[in-house]
């Protein structure tokens, strides 16, 4: 397994400032079976009470295997324009050992060493919080897209052809609508 991209659309949901975990954001991931270990790359959006909210391009590792409290995460100088489709791409061995992460074709950071060897992709929106809004509202027209999703395995890059993933059903949705796209959005947000 060496890498996952995905044409996904910048999308700014609401971030709410109060809870524990302040964040919405929309990636590729390459991981191992367990998710314990990972590296991906995407737009992230944070907001706190004391501070203007950050929108940014990021990647993220785990550093040591099977230890969720060893991630790095790199937020960019690069702010992605809101609506606009980026390619998001993270490779696995593309520079032997390390892990690549790319914004629009371009390296984001130096490649980093990895810490794992990947069996799985994903490409998927987060939140933590049942206050902040997952990527994409409720209305087809406003769902966050993630589309031309490709997985690299046996020497060459295939539809994704993935399965769905959803953590809290009937608040934060996701569908697969073609062997390379997902959408994902919010049940209780419109846009």
């Amino acid at each position: 397994m060496g890498g996952v991209y995905s044409n996904i659309r910048n999308y700014s949901p609401w971030v709410d400032y109060f809870s524990s975990f302040p964040f919405s954001s929309a990636w590729v991931m390459v991981t191992t079976t367990n998710q314990q270990n990972y590296a991906q790359v995407g737009w992230y959006k944070e907001d706190y009470l004391s501070s203007p909210a950050i929108y940014r391009v990021f990647a993220e590792w785990t550093t040591q295997l099977n230890n969720l409290d060893s991630a790095v995460q790199v937020l960019s100088t690069y702010s992605p324009t809101v609506g606009v489709w980026d390619y998001y791409t993270v490779l696995y061995n593309n520079t032997p050992g390390k892990f690549t992460f790319r914004h629009e074709g371009v390296d984001l950071i130096t490649p980093v060493t990895a810490a794992f060897i990947p069996t799985q992709g994903q490409s998927l929106a987060e939140t933590h919080s049942r206050k902040s809004q997952m990527a994409g509202g409720y209305n087809s027209s406003s769902h966050e897209q993630l589309s031309d999703v490709r997985i690299w395995y046996n020497n060459g890059w295939k539809v994704f052809n993935g399965t769905r993933g959803v953590t809290e059903p009937g608040i934060h949705e996701a569908s697969i609508w073609s062997t390379t796209r997902v959408d994902t959005w919010d049940k209780a947000c419109a846009n």
